[in-house]
């Protein structure tokens, strides 16, 4: 990358960045569908204990099934991030090597040892800041993830990076910046 790189964060992602995108990715558009299944999940499960506690086999057999299908259901969506983030993990192994970014003031760069890409601008749909990630999406179903331990731990360093992003982006609104549902991601 020529001498014009302004900003070089490097690293390695673990499973945890990994994880942290899966449960952003779902839950930055699907949150209130994702605040439904955790209620239906407690609902389910309270179904369940007084259906059981009732001791009528009746309503075991029929409302029962109900309630138990309801809270495996659950428990399925709210652990899909979790286990496709392993599978992601444990299948490309790029996400495994050490990496780095290269910003410029027309370009991003991200490259490793086996792998490198590359766009302008003008292709960031948006950057997203959780607690511990910045997730620079190139499509809808597509993003970088920039870990923010990258910046070796210098919050200036990470203001003055964001300052720069905003600064680039073609529309400064791309930028999302610290907010519910990434404050705990």
């Amino acid at each position: 990358m020529p001498s014009e790189t302004l900003f070089q964060p490097a690293g390695t992602l673990v499973l945890g960045d990994i994880r942290r995108f899966q449960y952003f990715h779902l839950n930055h558009r699907l949150w209130p569908f994702t605040v439904f299944v955790v209620l239906f999940g407690l609902l389910s499960f309270l179904g369940i204990v007084v259906t059981f506690s009732s001791g009528d086999v009746e309503r075991i057999t029929n409302p029962g099934l109900f309630w138990v299908v309801s809270l495996l259901i659950a428990v399925l969506y709210l652990l899909g991030p979790l286990f496709g983030a392993k599978r992601q993990f444990a299948r490309q192994r790029y996400l495994r090597e050490p990496m780095r970014y290269y910003f410029t003031d027309g370009r991003l760069r991200l490259e490793g040892p086996n792998f490198s890409s590359e766009l302008t601008w003008s292709l960031v749909q948006g950057v997203y800041e959780t607690k511990t990630l910045f997730l620079i999406y190139q499509s809808p179903q597509l993003a970088w993830i920039l870990p923010k331990r990258f910046f070796w731990g210098e919050h200036q360093l990470i203001e003055r990076w964001k300052e720069f992003v905003i600064g680039r982006l073609e529309r400064p609104g791309v930028f999302h910046k610290l907010r519910f549902p990434g404050t705990h991601l």
